[in-house]
Parts: structure tokens; C-alpha cells; sequence
């Protein structure tokens, strides 16, 4: 995230490294004898519908900058475990392949498999259970109910939340909107599936060989890398 913020701040128009046509913001010479400083997009008040982008920005980028936790002493078993899953691929990846195949030949002769909506309920209950697993979190960090799993969480937290009279802390409202966002996402797909032959190719691919090891890994990390950089865009603006 940090580094998507140093991206966008570079490429601001006025920046100290992109000096765009129109630009009313001098080019200031690059400084090699002073620390660098915290970024801050430096926009002209009258630049009103920049307003409230540049708040949002120059606020997470305060946040990172004010975060300066040690990483977690399990950040080197899991780095081990993913570099060992990330070996035993390559040297096993004909086994792989075979039992990757083999599930393949069951599974898309499945109904629930070979079913439009398939991939989009999918999305939605991986969903369903992240959103609640962070929300189960939330709400013990802010309760008293377990004290010590309680402050562990808390010293995680990038911007802490304002507490309570009561001790507690008060919760956001960042999970209230999910039922709406389920139908908003899954309606349009359900009318697609049903009144049209829009999915016909996903019906045809059902046809092909299996896909092998390798192929499902990059799909796999490829989607998530897409997905991470076109919603931080989205979450800032």
C-alpha cells in the first residue's frame, strides 16, 4: 500500500517528479543532503473537487508513516512454509498435474459445477467468510471480553478507533453495506445467466483439458495482484 501511495503521489500533477502542461507548481530541485519527507500532495484551495482526494491521501500516507511495528515473529515460518509449497510445485508438478486432472474429469461433469453461477456464488461466500472473520476480530479488539487477545489486536491497529466512556472502542460501519453490495453484484449475473447465452463459453471451457499446476498458480496470483491495484484506486477516490 505504501508504495501504491509513493506511485500516485509521483504521478500527481505539481508533483516534484511529473510536471505537467498547465501545471501552476514550480519544479523543485531533488534534495540529496535532507532526509526525504512524508509525502503531502500539495493541491491549490481552489481546487475544490481535489479537496477530498487529497485529505484521504495525505491522511493514509501520514498512517503508514506513523506505523512502525516490527513484523510478527511468525513472518519467517510463514515465508518457510511458502517458499517449501512453492518448491514441493515444482519438483512434484507431474503429480500435481495428474491429480489436478483427475478432480477436473469429476467435477465439471458436476450440476453445482457446471451451474452460470457457479464462480459468482463462489466469489461471494469466500467473501462472506473474510468480511466476518475480520469482523469477528474487530469486535474483540474493541470489546473487554478478552483482554489480552484484545491488545494484541489493538497494537495492529493502523489508526486506532476513539474509545467509549465505557472503555470500549467504538466500532466503524465498513461491513454494514454488505448485503446490498451481495444483490448488487449477484442480481445483474443471475438476469444474465438466465435471459441470456453470455456464459456459453464458460459452458464450452467445461469441454477442454485440465488446466495444469502451474497455469491455476499463475491465475491465482495474477488475479489477486489485478485485484489489489485496481481496488486500492478505488477505496482512495
Amino acid at each position: 500500500m505504501r508504495i501504491a501511495t509513493i506511485v500516485l503521489y509521483l504521478a500527481w500533477p505539481g508533483s516534484c517528479f511529473v510536471q505537467f502542461p498547465g501545471s501552476r507548481t514550480t519544479r523543485r530541485p531533488p534534495s540529496h543532503t535532507k532526509p526525504r519527507p512524508t509525502p503531502v500532495i500539495a493541491l491549490p484551495e481552489a481546487d475544490a473537487p481535489f479537496s477530498d482526494t487529497r485529505k484521504r491521501v495525505n491522511s493514509a500516507a501520514a498512517a503508514l508513516d506513523a506505523l512502525s511495528l516490527p513484523p510478527p515473529a511468525s513472518t519467517p515460518v510463514f515465508q518457510a512454509i511458502a517458499l517449501g509449497l512453492v518448491t514441493a510445485g515444482v519438483l512434484c508438478h507431474s503429480a500435481l498435474d495428474a491429480n489436478l486432472a483427475s478432480i477436473w474429469a469429476t467435477v465439471r461433469a458436476t450440476p453445482w459445477f457446471r451451474h452460470d453461477m457457479f464462480e459468482p456464488l463462489v466469489a461471494v461466500g469466500s467473501f462472506f467468510v473474510w468480511i466476518h472473520l475480520w469482523l469477528g476480530a474487530d469486535m474483540v479488539a474493541s470489546s473487554k471480553r478478552f483482554p489480552r487477545i484484545a491488545s494484541k489486536l489493538r497494537e495492529r491497529q493502523i489508526v486506532p478507533k476513539p474509545v467509549q466512556a465505557s472503555g470500549e472502542q467504538k466500532m466503524s460501519r465498513w461491513y454494514a453495506g454488505w448485503p446490498l453490495e451481495t444483490a448488487v453484484y449477484l442480481l445483474p449475473l443471475w438476469a444474465i445467466a438466465t435471459w441470456t447465452d453470455w456464459f456459453a463459453p464458460r459452458r464450452a471451457a467445461l469441454n477442454f483439458v485440465a488446466p495444469s499446476a502451474f497455469r491455476v498458480a499463475k491465475e491465482i496470483v495474477g488475479g489477486l495482484f489485478l485485484y489489489d491495484f485496481f481496488f486500492f484506486f478505488t477505496h482512495v477516490f
